[in-house]
């Protein structure tokens, strides 16, 4: 018993000092945090896969027979494009199936949870994936959805995360995309658009009455003009049927 003991703890040592000895070559303390480089690529990874999902979709649905023979009814390990995001999920989901829509909430879990306080809080946040997936939106294209209400979703959990310069930096970027979305006729994506708004707007208020409503952060300008346009022509025609009536 003494042998085995002793055997194992040499083992053991072996392993510690294998692994202190690649920890030391890849510049990462044992046990230490990640170098900041590596965690903002992959946190903005996980935006960009979870934006892209709703490609795996639309390539599933477009793939007919041959996608559902390859990987089974809108699973992810149906023939996708080899390039971009779509190449990365199916890669990732090559030893399990799993529909966009399952793979899309866990990865914006994950995103949730890296970037919570205690963890990768002051990550450098690039939202172009975010912006990529708003501008391209198609009412009738069910990936297109996919992407715009994910994109969205991650949105908002990102006004409850940055810190308010690191907002107005980055979302500044998003203006055009969120307007066309408050704009859509898909009831989803309009949801989660006022869903985003309304955090946003009790982050940043406007000032003045509706009317006159003005707007003091410069980056977020052109959404509350657009916002405003959008309320007030709304308005409008709900007069314009009341008086038909």
């Amino acid at each position: 018993p003494g042998q085995d003991a002793t055997g194992t703890a040499a083992v053991k040592r072996a392993a510690d000092d294998t692994m202190a000895s690649e920890a030391k070559k890849a510049k990462i303390p044992p046990s230490g945090p990640i170098d900041k480089k590596l965690s903002d690529l992959l946190v903005n990874l996980l935006i960009r896969l979870a934006c892209q999902a709703g490609d795996a979709a639309t390539a599933t649905s477009g793939s007919g027979r041959e996608g559902s023979t390859s990987g089974g009814s809108g699973g992810l390990s149906a023939s996708l494009p080899s390039s971009g995001g779509s190449h990365m999920i199916m890669q990732l989901s090559s030893t399990a199936a799993i529909t966009p829509i399952d793979f899309a909430k866990r990865t914006t879990a994950l995103l949730a949870k890296c970037m919570h306080s205690d963890f990768w809080a002051d990550a450098d946040v690039r939202v172009h994936p975010i912006d990529r997936a708003l501008t391209t939106l198609q009412a009738d294209a069910g990936g297109s959805i996919l992407n715009v209400t994910t994109a969205l979703e991650i949105s908002t959990q990102l006004l409850d995360i940055l810190k308010r310069p690191q907002i107005l930096a980055q979302f500044v970027h998003l203006q055009r995309g969120v307007l066309t979305c408050v704009s859509s006729v898909n009831q989803k994506v309009v949801k989660a658009a006022f869903s985003f708004l309304s955090r946003l707007v009790a982050l940043f208020p406007v000032e003045g009455s509706t009317a006159g409503a003005a707007c003091k952060y410069e980056e977020l300008e052109q959404l509350y003009g657009g916002l405003a346009k959008v309320v007030m022509e709304g308005l409008q025609r709900y007069d314009q049927l009341r008086d038909e009536e």
